[in-house]
């Protein structure tokens, strides 16, 4: 039976392998030699599937093309971004978001608006790797979604675009009910390095009750030279 990805807590879009007791992230060269063995088929097989394949098949050949990098299927993974399935659209923007091509900016934003949890939650992130200030603005409006996963998923990705439009909406989000989400905030505002941030990331170390958010801001104050976050 098929799986709808809405029903399923989003998880991370990176490959990690054993090391040790512990897992770590792969390299960019690590990952592609791994998707190339797990994809093993020709592109233009996986293309064909994209266009023509049940919906199982196309969610797997919008997977493969995201994680074998191959922009000259830009064009088809756009098209997909329109499939009648949620799978294949989220798997389509997050093809997108391992391409990082700044073309696919302007063809995010409708996936925001999605029925679909796991195609915002996909759209989201790839804006995040993608990284363009054109991005800002819609990630804004989606830090005010009633779902706090997604509202900590859009924090992360503000954080990697590291614009400073986005500091007044992620200092609110320090005070969001959800500590995943303050804590996100927190990190997201160290990346940007905005110092306007300081009064209330002190606030947050001296007066958040959950220790994760409390070093997140104590880090963020650190990473802007800061004597008290540290």
């Amino acid at each position: 039976a098929m799986i709808d990805k809405s029903e399923v807590k989003p998880s991370e879009d990176r490959f990690v392998l054993p090391s040790g007791n512990t897992t770590r992230e792969l390299s960019a060269d690590e990952s592609l030699k791994l998707a190339k063995e797990t994809y093993n088929r020709p592109v233009a097989e996986y293309i064909k599937d994209l266009r023509y394949g049940t919906a199982d098949a196309r969610d797997v050949a919008a997977q493969a093309l995201g994680s074998l990098k191959d922009k000259s299927t830009l064009k088809d993974i756009f098209e997909s971004l329109k499939d009648n399935d949620s799978n294949v659209r989220a798997a389509a923007a997050d093809c997108l978001g391992y391409f990082g091509d700044k073309s696919a900016i302007p063809k995010l934003e409708p996936l925001l608006r999605d029925q679909s949890r796991a195609v915002k939650y996909s759209a989201i992130k790839a804006y995040g790797n993608i990284k363009d200030e054109r991005g800002v603005w819609p990630l804004l409006a989606m830090m005010d979604e009633q779902d706090r996963t997604l509202r900590k998923t859009t924090a992360g990705a503000l954080g990697k675009i590291r614009s400073k439009v986005a500091t007044g909406r992620l200092q609110r989000a320090l005070y969001d009910p959800s500590s995943d989400v303050r804590a996100a905030a927190a990190e997201a505002i160290g990346e940007i390095g905005d110092i306007h941030a300081i009064v209330d990331l002190c606030h947050i170390v001296a007066q958040d009750d959950d220790r994760n958010v409390k070093f997140r801001a104590a880090r963020a104050l650190a990473r802007m030279g800061d004597k008290g976050g540290l």
